[in-house]
């Protein structure tokens, strides 16, 4: 508006863009023949922008939309860089890729109705919102608002596992170029987080504000999880199984952690899935050593606790609704993994592993 472009406005209040939301941007843009879709802000305005302009992108009366990200947030920083927006279906209290969640009234939808449109994201890691104590703390609300620094590098590193995981499984049908690109996304995201880690180590009491070491650290961050928000996995093609964080988020954050903030969702998993992943010889002693980027990890479950020593990680059980009972969440898991096509999401043993020692921690 400030300069002189024609815009109209179409907002998300909610923490995750719901089917009325998506339709009411899709209706608006096709009302005014708007060519360019700008989301801005928090992941539910990310989130909605890239349902909205997948589904104008693949309609036969529009030629071509063109897609500008403006994350606001570290968890939108995320949102922007991977590739699947997910949004949230009422019916199933779940997160769903678009086709899915607004396919109620139109039974026929399929991918090819909201398919994915290149976007260009502005990032600006200084003027992201924060709860920049390093610790995790406050009410409910404020942890469904924002997510730390340290949450943004610990769920990153969740990412890089992950990853190195699918990769060391030979689940992703890759090329020597793809496989060296995933490997130095595993190297940003890993190098970033622990830049993050080493600036708020052992500092109960955060960073002073406007600090260069606190704006370094936030621009660690923002890196950390642009990089791994491009590793994600959602099992949207059949050669790719999900990604383990993506299955318990989509399936179980809604309904069951409302208090808690995906990015620090995340990273209460790191303990958990590494030491699941040590148990099941994924990355122990005894198995063979796997890579995240320019490091062999040979036990999960040792680099995690090296790598987070000092640090306050955040509790899952801290943000679950009432108490939780794993049997009814990985019944969730399930159904979703149905829901999204997808038969196998990185092993149903090792996920329930993750889930129960990641609320036992």
């Amino acid at each position: 508006m400030e300069l002189g472009l024609r815009t109209v406005n179409c907002s998300v209040s909610s923490a995750y863009p719901t089917r009325d939301d998506v339709q009411r941007g899709i209706d608006l843009a096709k009302r005014t023949g708007a060519t360019t879709v700008i989301g801005v802000g928090a992941g539910a305005a990310v989130d909605c922008a890239k349902g909205v302009a997948a589904a104008l992108g693949s309609s036969s009366d529009s030629s071509s939309v063109d897609l500008i990200l403006a994350p606001a947030t570290l968890g939108s920083t995320m949102s922007a860089m991977s590739s699947t927006p997910l949004i949230l279906s009422t019916a199933e209290e779940a997160l769903l890729p678009p086709y899915l969640a607004c396919a109620s009234d139109r039974k026929s939808i399929t991918p090819a109705d909201f398919a994915p449109v290149k976007a260009t994201v502005c990032l600006d890691g200084e003027s992201m919102g924060y709860l920049d104590n390093g610790v995790i703390g406050g009410s409910p609300k404020e942890m469904s608002a924002l997510a730390t620094p340290i949450d943004a590098a610990l769920a990153s590193l969740v990412v890089c596992v992950e990853s190195s995981l699918l990769l060391a499984d030979q689940t992703v049908s890759s090329g020597g170029d793809e496989l060296e690109a995933m490997h130095n996304l595993m190297e940003g995201a890993r190098s970033n987080a622990l830049a993050t880690i080493d600036a708020y180590r052992n500092r109960d009491d955060g960073i002073a504000e406007g600090s260069d070491v606190q704006n370094v650290a936030r621009l660690h961050a923002a890196a950390a999880v642009a990089h791994a928000g491009q590793l994600l996995r959602y099992g949207d093609r059949v050669d790719r199984k999900r990604s383990i964080s993506v299955a318990l988020i989509a399936s179980l954050l809604p309904r069951y952690f409302p208090h808690g903030h995906a990015l620090t969702f995340m990273a209460s998993l790191l303990p958990g899935l590494c030491e699941s992943c040590s148990l099941t010889n994924k990355g122990a002693g005894s198995g063979k050593p796997i890579r995240i980027g320019e490091q062999t990890i040979d036990d999960f479950a040792a680099w995690s606790e090296e790598i987070t020593a000092g640090m306050d990680i955040p509790k899952l059980v801290n943000m679950a609704e009432g108490t939780p009972d794993v049997d009814s969440m990985m019944e969730r898991v399930d159904a979703n993994a149905a829901l999204v096509g997808c038969d196998e999401i990185g092993g149903y043993d090792l996920i329930e592993a993750v889930l129960h020692r990641s609320l036992n921690k």
